[in-house]
């Protein structure tokens, strides 16, 4: 019995399936290139100092209290010693991004995380790894980065790292890449501004931007904008250094934003002169710096005045209450929470190669100055609400600028004693 209703029901669905149309079909969705979504990206974040600004902002999320810009000239081509021979292209002059703080965990999974970053809802993070990160690319189609013992590539074509993967991300100092690759984690060698012997665990974190180049067979899919030019970036360094004070006005972990270069446009060091010597190509210069000025206080005043800095969003400390005007031209959904007033004090000084287009060896102070800023900062409801609709942090700031010495706006221009006068930003927010 028990076979006749195995065969039975075996001879069924046997029949119902032989039965059943054919169905011919294959695999068939949207899909998009790594390539097109980045060049999407960049659409919305326009060049310029943007990208200066992103990495900034990213460094003072992760708490870091020093940034830096390097810009170096340095050729380091070499045919050995290199991830996949085609890397070679990426060996020549080069934009670094350098903070003083380290991936964390979750750093590492927002930045390849186009759709969403880790910062989304948290209303501290102003930067977004993983969106504002993808403005490296105006600069470049291979960028890298090394933070702590970790070294990282990315590259959108596929044509260049080994196997034609996007990216790939390593362990440095466990897999001994100084002497797997010597040739290739080399740009990723200084022994100043900052240490990293890419034989050690870095406490840092250093962006290696290679600058795009004129590549007859290797045009980029990302962006269609001229290579830059020595002369474009230099503007740049000048835009950035102009604003880089008033940027540390509304930042709560940067104390000090620098400047540097490296060799000279057109040059082409190589590799042995770029390695920081102490004379030659290969020197680094500092071209601007400003940082907040602590005005002798002890440890304990330092750290207090830090605290300031951050308390709209973790120290709340009075109570302003909504408009009672019965038709204000802009009344508050919601009550304010305000931190007291604080003085900030900033500092700068601007040196001798940048004042002169980078023509100049010496490393003399031509200018130097400071400001005094009275800033108040605040958060609540009010500001809640706009930040949800743009996604931005709930909290804002307003500084006004009490005294002086020095013309920023003098140091940085192209003549040594030019009339242009310098525009104070008064009020700002965030």
């Amino acid at each position: 019995y028990q076979r006749r209703v195995f065969f039975f029901f075996f001879f069924f669905f046997s029949r119902t399936e032989a039965n059943r149309p054919k169905m011919a079909w294959h695999a068939y969705h949207q899909k998009e290139d790594l390539t097109t979504r980045l060049k999407n990206i960049l659409d919305d974040y326009p060049p310029g100092i943007g990208p200066f600004k992103e990495f900034l902002q990213n460094a003072d999320d992760a708490n870091a209290r020093e940034f830096a810009v390097l810009l170096d000239w340095s050729d380091f081509a070499s045919s050995e010693g290199l991830l996949t021979p085609s890397m070679a292209a990426w060996q020549g002059p080069a934009l670094y991004f350098y903070d003083s703080a380290q991936f964390s965990a979750r750093d590492f999974e927002s930045i390849v995380s186009l759709g969403r970053s880790g910062k989304f809802g948290d209303h501290t993070k102003i930067g977004k790894y993983g969106l504002g990160f993808n403005v490296a690319y105006h600069f470049s189609d291979v960028v890298s980065f090394v933070s702590g013992d970790q070294i990282v590539f990315f590259d959108p074509h596929g044509r260049d790292l080994p196997d034609r993967v996007l990216g790939l991300r390593a362990n440095f100092v466990e897999q001994r890449w100084a002497d797997l690759f010597p040739s290739q984690v080399l740009p990723f060698v200084w022994t100043g501004p900052f240490e990293c012997s890419m034989r050690e665990s870095f406490s840092g974190t250093l962006f290696r931007l290679p600058l795009r180049r004129a590549f007859t067979d290797r045009a980029s899919l990302i962006t269609s904008a001229p290579p830059p030019t020595p002369a474009s970036l230099s503007d740049l360094l000048r835009e950035f250094a102009l604003e880089a004070p008033a940027m540390l006005l509304f930042l709560r972990n940067i104390e000090k934003i620098s400047i540097y270069e490296r060799g000279h446009p057109g040059t082409g060091s190589g590799a042995a002169a770029a390695a920081a010597s102490p004379a030659g190509d290969g020197t680094v210069r500092l071209l601007f710096t400003t940082a907040v000025d602590f005005g002798g206080l002890s440890d304990a005043g330092a750290d207090a005045l830090r605290a300031d800095r951050h308390r709209a969003t973790t120290n709340p400390a009075a109570h302003i209450p909504a408009s009672s005007s019965s038709s204000p031209p802009h009344p508050l959904p919601a009550a304010v929470t305000c931190a007291p007033p604080f003085r900030l004090k900033i500092g700068w000084e601007c040196f001798e190669a940048m004042h002169t287009k980078c023509v100049a060896t010496g490393n003399n102070v031509v200018e130097s100055g400071w400001e005094s800023w009275l800033q108040v900062t605040g958060s609540g409801q009010s500001c809640g609400d706009l930040a949800e609709a743009i996604h931005s942090p709930n909290w804002a700031a307003c500084a006004v600028l009490l005294s002086s010495s020095g013309s920023l706006s003098n140091a940085v221009v192209d003549a040594p004693h030019s009339t242009t006068t310098a525009t104070t930003i008064t009020t700002a927010t965030t």
